[in-house]
């Protein structure tokens, strides 16, 4: 499952909601955790949203 990370303003800790599908931002690189919902594995996967202009 994907997670979407954020601080969390009371403690300023990093956390991770798990979503079924994210909204990524456009022409960008976003660092994303997999996490698995079994064993709670995490693994950050980069994923370019970046548009590729053909020649």
């Amino acid at each position: 499952m994907q997670g979407k990370c954020y601080i969390d303003e009371e403690s300023g800790m990093l956390c991770v909601t798990l979503e079924k599908k994210i909204e990524l931002p456009k022409n960008k690189k976003v660092l994303v955790p997999q996490i698995c919902t079994e064993c709670g594995t995490t693994e950050w996967i980069t994923i370019d949203t970046t548009e590729k202009n053909p020649d």
